[in-house]
């Protein structure tokens, strides 16, 4: 509304930062806080080859960064074959908005689980700025479907 307000009297507007503010109400003239905004960590624990082949899934469908952690344990599946001396997993973390979240996990139940051994879970957390998650302009929402 301002913008055009502006643009009527050969002026322009341009706002920047605001995705990193809060506002106090639903309304557009809301005040806005700096604050922390709630966000999800989806946590992935399996295989070395599987996590390989999620990550390039996962930024296709609008991660903007993931991190990576070896490991070693044992699973239900392990424990029950046997393996309670555990073996080499891999975990990885990803820090997104709820959208690409849906998204993944969907992912993970329709095309991963019914095949590879792998355990998630999702946090909500809170991040100082929630642009740094979200998802650049070539994100596939819609990847399992």
């Amino acid at each position: 509304e301002m913008q055009a307000e502006f643009q009527q009297n050969g002026l322009t507007l341009e706002l920047r930062g605001l995705e990193d503010f809060r506002a106090f109400s639903p309304s557009s003239h809301s005040a806005r806080i700096k604050a922390l905004t709630p966000i999800r960590r989806i946590t992935i624990v399996t295989d070395g080859l599987t996590a390989a082949e999620l990550i390039p899934e996962m930024v296709k469908m609008g991660i903007s960064g993931w991190t990576r952690i070896d490991c070693h344990g044992a699973g239900r599946s392990g424990l029950e074959g046997g393996l309670a001396a555990g073996a080499d997993q891999v975990r990885l973390e990803v820090i997104t908005v709820p959208e690409v979240c849906d998204c993944i996990i969907e992912y993970l139940r329709v095309r991963i689980m019914p095949v590879r051994h792998v355990t998630a879970c999702v946090e909500t957390v809170d991040v100082i700025r929630l642009s740094a998650f979200q998802p650049q302009g070539s994100a596939n929402l819609h990847h399992v479907h």
